[in-house]
């Protein structure tokens, strides 16, 4: 097809390539956040029986805030930022309050209702 009407064709297939590549960006930040979210919870739910953490598993921690803050940029810039606060936050927890906590809204239930949020918006 030429002329007008295979651009126009064109237009909505290169449309159609774009919005399912966001779509895909979507997931694929939404999934690293809850990875994040979900490891985090196990790991202080075995924090009530560890004396004082296993460094392990807080870098670990680190990292998937970190990778779910770099994900989710594109799709909430606010929520990535507070994303990679909970990353910092897992480089030392003992440096944080609970005010500092509180404050960034980095407490695990409020970015957990960030994520359901994210997920009934799709």
């Amino acid at each position: 097809m030429t002329g007008l009407a295979g651009d126009m064709l064109s237009g909505i297939a290169l449309w159609v390539t774009r919005r399912e590549r966001e779509r895909e960006r979507d997931d694929d930040a939404l999934r690293a956040l809850l990875t994040a979210l979900n490891t985090t919870k196990r790991y202080i739910a075995r924090l009530e029986g560890l004396e004082g953490g296993d460094t392990d598993t807080e870098a670990e921690l680190v990292r998937l805030w970190q990778e779910a803050a770099v994900r989710i940029r594109r799709t909430d810039n606010e929520l990535g930022q507070r994303l990679q606060m909970k990353a910092d936050y897992w480089t030392n927890p003992s440096h944080w309050s609970d005010e500092d906590i509180r404050t960034n809204g980095i407490q695990i239930d409020q970015v957990s209702s960030d994520a359901q949020k994210i997920l009934a918006d799709v």
